[in-house]
């Protein structure tokens, strides 16, 4: 609800005019929101193309989260979206063009 509701400044990602304490919350939702897409992943039953958006999507919202926690200056926030991410891609990373596409979010 956070990120969906949320105000003018954060949808137009103009963090520095945002109080350091609402961007932690930010920050989290991200987070969680990213955890719950990679929970989503079912190897099992779902087919690959929709495991794919799946995990982009998932990566795209702690990449997000990373950017707000470092916008704020909060570090272990940071470190902490930063695991969630690598957990949820250590999966993936065996297959070379799954490599080339996460590049860009890990750096």
């Amino acid at each position: 609800m956070a990120i969906q509701n949320g105000d003018k400044k954060i949808k137009d990602k103009n963090y520095m005019i945002i109080p350091v304490t609402r961007l932690r919350w930010y920050s989290v939702s991200e987070c969680l929101y990213g955890e719950a897409l990679y929970k989503l992943l079912d190897t099992k039953k779902q087919e690959k193309e929709s495991q794919d958006k799946l995990l982009h999507a998932s990566v795209a919202h702690f990449v997000e989260s990373c950017n707000i926690a470092s916008k704020a200056g909060i570090g272990y926030l940071l470190l902490e979206t930063s695991k969630c991410m690598w957990n949820a891609l250590l999966g993936v990373l065996d297959a070379p063009n799954n490599r080339k596409l996460l590049i860009k979010p890990l750096s």
